[in-house]
C-alpha cells in the first residue's frame, strides 16, 4: 500500500515540475511562422518568459500591461489578444492581479471567430481553469486548420507539451 502511494506522490511531482518547465500555458514554446499570430505575439512571449518577481522586471511588465492596455481598440482583434496575452499570463506567474485576460482574448476571438489561431490562444488562456472551454475552442482550432498551417504546426507542438501534463484535456 504504501509503494503505490509513494508512486502517485511520485507522480503528482514530476507532473508539477513538468509543468513548471512547460510556463504558464499562453507563453509556452511555439512555432513563429512567418504573418502569424505567433509570429505576432512571439516577442512579448519571449518578455514573458523571463519576467520575474524583480521589482525591476514586476514593474517592467506591469508598465508593459498598462501600454498594452492603452493601445487596445475596440474592433482589432490583435490589440485585444495582446492585452489579453500579456493579462494573463503575467497572472499565472503572479506578478499582475489582472483576471481578464481568458476575457480579452474571447473578445478577439469574436471578432475573428473562424482563425484557428486565435481559437489556440483562446483555448490556452482556458486550459488550467476551464478545461470543457479549452476543450471546444482546441476542437474548433483543430477543425479549423489546415494540414501544415502555423495553426496545425502548432497544435501539434503545443500537445506534445502539454498531453504529459493533463493527458485527460488531450484525449
Amino acid at each position: 500500500m504504501q509503494i503505490r502511494t509513494l508512486a502517485r506522490y511520485a507522480i503528482s511531482i514530476l507532473a508539477l515540475a513538468q509543468a513548471a518547465l512547460a510556463g504558464p500555458p499562453l507563453a509556452c514554446k511555439w512555432i513563429a511562422v512567418p504573418g502569424s499570430l505567433f509570429e505576432s505575439l512571439d516577442a512579448l512571449r519571449q518578455r514573458a518568459m523571463s519576467a520575474d518577481d524583480s521589482l525591476a522586471k514586476t514593474q517592467a511588465a506591469l508598465a508593459t500591461l498598462t501600454q498594452l492596455r492603452a493601445a487596445m481598440k475596440p474592433g482589432d482583434p490583435l490589440s485585444l489578444l495582446k492585452a489579453g496575452f500579456w493579462a494573463e499570463t503575467m497572472h499565472e506567474i503572479g506578478i499582475a492581479p489582472d483576471t481578464d485576460g481568458p476575457e480579452l482574448i474571447m473578445n478577439a476571438l469574436a471578432l475573428r471567430p473562424n482563425d484557428p489561431e486565435y481559437a489556440i490562444f483562446a483555448a490556452l488562456a482556458h486550459m488550467q481553469k476551464h478545461p470543457a472551454l479549452f476543450r471546444k475552442q482546441w476542437d474548433r482550432a483543430r477543425a479549423l486548420s489546415t494540414s501544415g498551417s502555423a495553426a496545425a504546426r502548432n497544435l501539434r507542438t503545443i500537445e506534445t507539451i502539454y498531453s504529459g501534463i493533463y493527458p485527460e484535456l488531450f484525449r
